[in-house]
């Protein structure tokens, strides 16, 4: 694992790269939670130690390897953050309420807030892009299909919409397709959830969208209610997992049916995000 400080003093935040490798034939769920500390390697003690002040869960594919950025802060307020030093993930958790209270980057925002990177779209819309973009695609069809019906004029929009004869290699060009203002009134949480029902029973595809979504919404914040739908997500994952490697079939009907029942529950509580004020 390698740090490096991106950001000037006094911020104290700086961003850690890791590396993870899955060794398995099997996908991989990976769970680092907040506050996580990661020290210096021994050669290099006297340097500042890192504590993470977001939880992050992402999936690896069987025997992959991939680099990863975490948001770090410093947890030692007389040494400046690190840069280029190596370090080791412990299991030691630390208080990361009180650290980020110390250096003033909030990991409770108020609830009427989630806070956004600024390279990221604050629309809904763009975590689901970047969780499907194959479903987000055909979502947008049906939003500019349902705005032609009210009279708005979409024929520009259904043209680049057309355009993109590969919409899974395109979710930025979809997310800038959505934020056309004639589609914005169209596009929301419940919308979304309303897509997802019409789907009827969820394939696969949609309940790893699902669990993706949450996922890409988590990663721009720590609110409470996007905490809690990414505990969801992640016990619907477990599940999905389960069922995955069920040998007996009388415990995969029996799994699918708690499938369906918390992702049927994860939908209920998206419309819940269109009452958060999104900033940039």
């Amino acid at each position: 694992m390698k740090s490096e400080w991106e950001n000037s003093m006094p911020s104290y935040s700086f961003n850690v790269t890791m590396t993870v490798t899955n060794s398995t034939d099997r996908e991989q769920s990976v769970s680092i939670p907040r506050g996580t500390l990661i020290e210096p390697d021994l050669s290099h003690l006297a340097y500042q130690s890192a504590i993470l002040v977001k939880d992050y869960i992402f999936k690896l594919s069987p025997r992959e390897t991939r680099s990863v950025i975490l948001e770090a802060a410093c947890w030692n307020q007389h040494l400046a953050p690190p840069k280029g030093i190596y370090g080791t993930l412990t299991p030691l958790r630390g208080m990361i309420d009180e650290t980020t209270d110390i250096w003033g980057t909030s990991s409770t925002p108020s609830k009427a807030t989630v806070a956004i990177k600024p390279a990221q779209n604050a629309h809904i819309f763009s975590a689901f892009a970047n969780a499907s973009p194959p479903l987000a695609y055909k979502f947008l069809r049906g939003v500019a299909s349902t705005a032609a019906t009210h009279g708005i004029n979409v024929t520009d929009i259904m043209t680049q919409l057309n355009a993109i004869t590969l919409p899974y290699t395109n979710s930025s060009q979809i997310s800038t397709i959505a934020d056309h203002a004639a589609l914005r009134p169209y596009i929301s949480a419940t919308r979304i959830r309303e897509f997802f029902i019409r789907q009827g029973n969820p394939a696969n595809d949609h309940i790893e969208a699902v669990i993706d979504l949450i996922t890409h919404i988590y990663i721009l914040t720590s609110h409470d209610l996007v905490t809690n739908l990414k505990e969801s997500a992640m016990k619907l994952w477990d599940i999905y997992r389960d069922r995955k490697i069920a040998v007996d079939d009388e415990r995969k009907r029996e799994l699918t049916t708690i499938i369906y029942q918390q992702y049927n529950a994860i939908l209920e509580k998206l419309p819940s995000l269109d009452e958060i004020y999104w900033t940039s």
